[in-house]
C-alpha cells in the first residue's frame, strides 16, 4: 500500500492508494479494498451507493481506459456484503456504440443493482462557494 500526499491549493491531504498484482480480478479488487481499510470504511448497512466505472469512450477494458466488468462486479459484491440497500452503476456514455454500457446494464440487473445513464436522468446543478480547482502543472 502507498500513502500519497495530495496538495489542493493551500491544503495538503493524505490519500491511501493500494496496488495489487493478481490475474484474478475479483481477488485483486478485494485485496486492494482490504489494504485501504476495507469496504466498511465507506459503506455501511442501509447505504445508497453509486459506482462509476469510468467507461470513458466505450473502449474495451483491455486498453486500460475503462474498468474491467469483472472488477466492477467484485466491487458491487463487496458493497452488497457491506449491507448497502441501493446500488447503482452510473455513467455518461459519450460514444455512439453503447455495447459496453449495455453490458454494464446487464451486469447491474443480474447483481441486483441499477444502471443509470447520466445523460438520460434529471440532475440538479450545484454551485459551490469558493471551489478549489487543480491546475495542470503547465498552466
Amino acid at each position: 500500500m502507498y500513502i500519497v500526499d495530495v496538495e489542493y491549493g493551500e491544503s495538503m491531504s493524505t490519500t491511501n492508494v493500494s496496488i495489487v498484482r493478481d490475474l484474478d480480478l475479483k481477488a485483486r479488487a478485494e485485496k486492494a479494498i482490504e489494504l485501504i481499510g476495507g469496504i466498511e470504511r465507506v459503506v455501511g448497512s442501509g447505504d445508497k451507493v453509486l459506482i462509476k466505472p469510468n467507461l470513458v469512450d466505450g473502449a474495451p477494458p483491455e486498453t486500460g481506459e475503462t474498468v474491467h466488468p469483472e472488477f466492477t462486479m467484485a466491487i458491487v459484491d463487496l458493497v452488497k456484503r457491506a449491507g448497502a440497500k441501493y446500488i447503482a452503476i452510473g455513467e455518461s456514455p459519450t460514444w455512439p456504440d453503447l455495447s459496453l454500457h449495455n453490458l454494464y446494464a446487464r451486469i447491474a440487473k443480474d447483481m441486483g443493482a441499477v444502471m443509470i445513464n447520466f445523460n438520460e436522468e434529471p440532475f440538479d446543478e450545484v454551485h459551490l462557494k469558493d471551489p478549489i480547482f487543480q491546475n495542470p502543472p503547465d498552466s
